[in-house]
């Protein structure tokens, strides 16, 4: 099915780094989705826990800041 395809597509994306642990938020996303796509293939959902720290938490000091990007 073709609309299965797209979702999992979709999920992918969502599920890469930077993106579902970015926020709690983005997290219920990717989960929310998870659960959505489990449905519609007949199976239990693979959650994904929260990680110890969200992105938007970190604290990085290497690369430009954003009044440095031209």
């Amino acid at each position: 099915m073709e609309e299965t395809k797209v979702m999992k597509e979709m999920l992918d994306i969502q599920g890469s780094d930077g993106n579902w642990n970015y926020n709690e938020y983005m997290h219920g996303m990717y989960n929310g989705m998870e659960y959505m796509l489990a449905m519609t293939e007949g199976r239990e959902p693979v959650f994904r826990s929260a990680p110890e720290t969200w992105i938007k938490d970190k604290t990085f000091t290497d690369g430009p800041k954003s009044h440095d990007m031209t």
